[in-house]
C-alpha cells in the first residue's frame, strides 16, 4: 500500500498525508482505528499508552496535591 492509497482510504489529500507520515500533523483516533482494521496493526502499537517521564512527574505531583491516597499511576508506567 502506498501513502497515496492510504490517503484515499482515510479521505485525506496527498499533502496532508505527507504531513501525517512526517509527524508534522497527528493522525486522528478515527484514522488510527481504520489503520488498525485494514492493516491488522495492534492498537497498542498505534496508540502508545506510556507517559514520558516529564508528564508522569507532573501527573504524580498533581495527584499528591489532591491528597487522594488511592489515586496514582501504575508502577508499570515506567518506560
Amino acid at each position: 500500500m502506498t501513502q497515496q492509497d492510504l490517503g484515499v482510504i482515510l479521505e485525506h489529500p496527498k499533502s496532508y498525508m505527507s504531513e501525517l507520515i512526517n509527524g508534522v500533523s497527528q493522525f486522528t483516533l478515527k484514522d488510527l482505528v481504520i489503520i488498525h482494521r485494514i492493516l491488522s496493526i495492534n492498537l497498542n502499537v498505534l496508540i502508545p499508552t506510556y507517559l514520558q517521564s516529564e508528564t508522569r512527574d507532573k501527573v504524580n505531583k498533581s495527584i499528591k496535591k489532591l491528597n487522594k491516597p488511592k489515586l496514582g499511576l501504575r508502577k508499570t508506567e515506567v518506560v
